[in-house]
């Protein structure tokens, strides 16, 4: 099984009184495929039997969940 794999770059905190800077990475979407996945850093693997043509990427401060950023992201076969 081959699966691919992009680096999403960094995520910041910001807020008064420096906050630790670090986030907790997710997939959004339910049913993604096995192997489908978002590491600690930030790094998505998609499986090569990934299904779904979109996932959102979610990174959540670990300092206060209720901040959050979101990016959609389009995959597309290869022919």
């Amino acid at each position: 099984m081959e699966e691919k794999r992009a680096a999403l770059g960094a995520a910041s905190v910001f807020s008064l009184h420096n906050p630790a800077q670090t986030v907790a990475w997710s997939i959004v979407e339910t049913g993604a495929a096995d192997g489908t996945s978002v590491s600690d850093s930030g790094l998505l693997s998609v499986s090569e039997n990934e299904i779904l043509t979109t996932l959102t990427v979610k990174s959540t401060s670990t300092v206060d969940t209720n901040e959050s950023g979101a990016a959609a992201i389009t995959l597309k076969r290869r022919a």
